[in-house]
């Protein structure tokens, strides 16, 4: 009877709070408490997790009170905010400053990948107009910008062994751009010619023509020639010849082949007086009647009169010039009686 009583007494007060003697008394009041603990304890820890960011495991919900099956207070001895990671920098500070250096580090690496992709591809020429036996005009495609390419030119059955320096020419901004070049005069009459661009940069590009006429050739827009040693060849004449009396006119002749390897550009080429005896009657300087390639000749005129000097030999010089440039010289010499 002693033992009986309190149970009683106690299913008295589970009644009187609408308990039921069904299932387990004791379970009932450890079922209030315990969740009401630990989640209180659930979201103090949760709060703490909002203003931390070195909190990396995963800290249950209140949202879900059933997955937590630990007794109560386990995970509130140590909250994340008390670790000692926090004398230092956290994990995503620390990467910062890398990542930061890294990226410093290759920015003037990377302003330069442009300008290698644009020049790794392959530059290209093509044809779009000749001029048999004188002159072509090609267009780049691709090239690299900044850089002087020599120009050169071969048969295209033996480029390797026979090929000759016609010329340089600047890429300038690079990309597409045209230039005209003479064809070498090592190559008159060759069938087809094979022409190579190469920089000192290792870049190059060729192709090759049939030495026919077609298409445009457009002079504006001319490379640097390299000019021949041997630029023209010149045979003197004059009419009468023999002795000339004082102040007898007579025409001074020359007849003059240009070996150039390139043009002579009837408003760029001029025939001048340049030194010795001043024999000319009319003007010291005259444009050539008309444009003269590699290879063509061309018979110069100027009257001239006799010195009314003392008999002798008299000398005088004329030159076919391109402005200041002296091309080739065109002596005379006379004898008065």
């Amino acid at each position: 009877m002693i033992r009986k009583q309190p149970f009683l007494i106690f299913c008295l007060a589970a009644f009187l709070v609408g308990c039921t003697t069904t299932g387990s008394p004791t379970a009932i009041p450890t079922q209030i408490l315990i969740p009401t603990e630990v989640s209180d304890t659930a979201t103090a820890e949760e709060i703490i997790v909002e203003t931390n960011t070195l909190a990396p495991s995963p800290i249950p919900s209140t949202s879900t009170p059933t997955t937590l099956s630990t007794p109560t207070g386990t995970n509130t001895p140590i909250p994340p905010t008390e670790k000692p990671a926090n004398t230092a920098k956290p994990p995503s500070e620390l990467n910062t400053p890398t990542s930061s250096e890294a990226l410093e580090t290759a920015t003037p690496v990377n302003t330069t990948l442009p300008i290698t992709t644009s020049v790794s591809t392959n530059p290209a020429i093509l044809i779009v107009g000749v001029e048999r036996n004188k002159a072509i005009t090609v267009q780049t495609k691709d090239f690299p910008p900044n850089q002087i390419f020599t120009v050169r030119m071969g048969p295209f059955e033996d480029f390797s062994a026979k090929n000759v320096a016609a010329g340089t020419v600047k890429s300038g901004k690079g990309g597409t751009f045209k230039f005209t070049i003479n064809i070498p005069v090592e190559l008159t009459d060759v069938p087809r010619i094979t022409i190579r661009l190469d920089s000192e940069q290792g870049f190059y590009a060729y192709d090759s023509f049939n030495n026919v006429n077609y298409g445009t050739v457009i002079y504006e827009i001319t490379a640097t020639p390299i000019i021949s040693a041997v630029k023209c060849e010149v045979e003197s004449l004059t009419k009468p010849t023999g002795s000339f009396s004082p102040k007898q006119n007579f025409d001074a002749i020359w007849i003059v082949k240009n070996t150039s390897g390139l043009k002579w550009d009837k408003n760029e080429v001029d025939y001048k007086y340049l030194s010795g005896k001043k024999m000319h009657k009319y003007e010291k300087i005259y444009d050539l009647p008309q444009t003269i390639y590699h290879n063509d000749t061309i018979t110069i005129i100027v009257d001239m009169t006799a010195p009314d000097d003392e008999p002798g030999t008299y000398s005088t010089t004329w030159a076919i010039v391109q402005g200041s440039t002296t091309i080739c010289e065109l002596p005379i010499t006379i004898t008065v009686k």
